[in-house]
């Protein structure tokens, strides 16, 4: 392709965003690049770059925001960012976007039209929208990152700081969603990411209540009971609970009861940390009968975690 021609069809690009783009709030409109700055510490920077390879225009977005740097240098996480770039929060290419189509340059003007209005939906609908969220921390931010997590440095973090900005009670957020393994975007050192984002919020470790309301039908709420009750048996006989009784005279289970950090010894929270999730995602694929009865992944974590004491 002609470079005379992509100069053009750049030029006449510009042109036309500047005068679709307007009505939003700090944009600059350059050639091959549009820059969102509040002047207070956030940026987007989203460029246009054409690919040779394909004779074809993508887009990469990156964010900054001074605001949420300082929110997670404050807390100080001990796994890495997402990101390669340390100083960004956000970072996508448009080839990575679910149904993206290739943006050719075009050669004919009812071609040019075609794309100059493909560009504008992909900015409006994609880009535009989450660089907003993101410089504005506002509530829509969290659905951005539960739906492209992995393409921001700390996903669960900068969730964290928009339901702390926004004022969201945890009761109206799926916050076992937030804090599973879906939500860390790559899943390099899982276990510890996991670990230390349910510490931050001091997650309960395990909520009968809340199971048994998210889960209504009463085979689910069975399961659920069965589970706990081997569970907190296990913890119990070996004397890895604090300060609280899961069980009535009667021995039966107390459907209120909530495990937190508190309510178990230093093992019993490594255990949790370590082995209590594979053991429920054996409960949750296995048929066998006796299943709620093969605590064997329990039984080794514990005895790895005490070995490792010695």
């Amino acid at each position: 392709m002609s470079k005379e021609l992509r100069t053009q069809f750049e030029k006449e690009l510009q042109i036309f965003l500047k005068d679709k783009l307007k009505s939003y709030p700090y944009i600059k409109v350059n050639r091959n690049k549009i820059i969102l700055d509040n002047k207070k510490g956030a940026k987007a920077n989203i460029f246009f770059e054409y690919m040779n390879s394909g004779y074809q225009y993508v887009f990469n977005m990156y964010v900054y925001s001074s605001e949420i740097k300082d929110f997670i240098d404050n807390i100080s996480p001990p796994y890495p960012s997402n990101l390669h770039k340390l100083d960004s929060i956000y970072k996508s290419n448009y080839l990575d976007e679910k149904n993206s189509v290739p943006i050719l340059l075009p050669k004919t003007e009812s071609g040019k039209k075609n794309i100059f209005d493909a560009i504008l939906k992909i900015l409006n609908t994609i880009y535009l929208e989450r660089a907003y969220n993101l410089i504005e921390v506002n509530k829509k931010l969290i659905k951005d990152i539960m739906y492209k997590p992995h393409a921001y440095a700390y996903p669960f973090l900068i969730s964290l700081y928009a339901i702390q900005k926004n004022k969201i009670s945890y009761q109206d957020i799926d916050l076992e969603y937030l804090l599973s393994e879906k939500m860390l975007g790559y899943i390099n050192v899982k276990d510890l990411k996991i670990a230390f984002n349910k510490e931050i919020i001091d997650y309960p470790l395990y909520n009968i209540p809340m199971l048994l309301n998210k889960n209504k039908s009463k085979k689910l709420q069975d399961a659920v009971i069965e589970t706990a009750t081997a569970l907190f048996g296990f913890l119990k006989k070996h004397k890895l609970l604090i300060d609280i009784e899961p069980f009535d005279e009667q021995g039966k289970l107390k459907t209120d009861t909530v495990i937190k950090r508190e309510n178990v010894t230093p093992e019993g929270l490594a255990l949790f940390n370590t082995a209590v999730e594979g053991w429920l995602k054996y409960l949750n694929r296995s048929q066998a009968a006796n299943k709620y009865e093969n605590l064997s992944r329990l039984e080794n974590g514990l005895a790895q975690i005490r070995e490792s004491k010695k």
